[in-house]
């Protein structure tokens, strides 16, 4: 897990991640959880967070990454714009509602 600060020594973000739990995938490793607070938001902190995790996941010799994101939450556009292919979606529920979770990866560390 990384988790990252501001100047005040506030945590405004965290990244974790390690082996995927989505063996039939054939990603080796996956994004657990990636947050920021929305003032932190747009600055390259996500793409710093992802970074620091993929270097220490190949570093533990992980070759690939993948991680799940809901169609309507808008960090999915973070993950394309970092070079994330989508792979496959599933249909979930959550408390009454119907959503659409789409799995997205990185064949490449």
């Amino acid at each position: 897990m990384f988790v990252l600060v501001d100047e005040d020594e506030h945590i405004v973000g965290f990244i974790n991640g390690g082996i995927s739990r989505e063996a039939e995938l054939e990603y080796d490793a996956e994004v657990y959880a990636l947050y920021l607070l929305k003032e932190a938001q747009g600055n390259g902190y996500g793409r710093l967070l992802f970074n620091a995790l993929a270097e220490a996941l190949r570093a533990e010799n992980y070759n690939s990454i993948m991680t799940w994101v809901l169609e309507d939450n808008p960090s999915l556009g973070f993950y394309k714009r970092i070079g994330a292919k989508e792979i496959m979606s599933k249909s979930i529920q959550i408390g009454s509602k119907d959503l659409v979770e789409i799995a997205v990866g990185w064949k490449q560390l």
